[in-house]
């Protein structure tokens, strides 16, 4: 071969080796996933019972659990959105499936990924989603929470 087509090979192979990192590191960065602890989520009457007292992460407003209940085909993002309120909605971003995480002091939810933003309800504030999270009616008592879907 000559010292031109060496050349052109070895240009080749580095666009190749190139493009294909720059393809894995925009997917990696696409393949966000929240930090929350994930929790055991046992069903009673297809409703999801959670006691606050071995929930830490619900202890100040804005902390946050995941919840994965057997059966459900969706992981719950569970916070305090407030004093004494709490929300539930799909963790999963419905613009391109990374996790969105809890944001201004639990009064909404912000993707990482892309920009994405939601209120507490899960409707979309700020695409470029735009469809809203599946969201969970949450009933509080003292002691528990009571988790269904909406």
């Amino acid at each position: 071969m000559s010292e031109r087509e060496l050349e052109s090979v070895a240009r080749r192979t580095f666009l190749m080796s190139a493009g294909s990192t720059a393809c894995a590191l925009g997917l990696a960065a696409c393949m966000h996933t929240n930090g929350a602890r994930i929790v055991a989520a046992p069903l009673a009457s297809g409703a999801i019972v959670i006691r606050l007292a071995d929930q830490p992460e619900l202890a100040t407003v804005g902390g946050a659990i995941k919840l994965k209940p057997p059966g459900y085909d969706d992981t719950i993002l569970l916070w305090r959105s407030g004093a004494n309120e709490y929300s539930a909605t799909s963790i999963i971003c419905t613009h391109m499936g990374c996790e969105v995480e809890v944001a201004d002091e639990g009064k909404a939810l912000a993707c990482p990924c892309h920009g994405s933003r939601y209120a507490i309800d899960g409707t979309v504030t700020h695409g470029p989603a735009d469809r809203a999270l599946r969201h969970y009616v949450v009933q509080a008592s003292d002691t528990e929470l009571t988790v269904r879907p909406a």
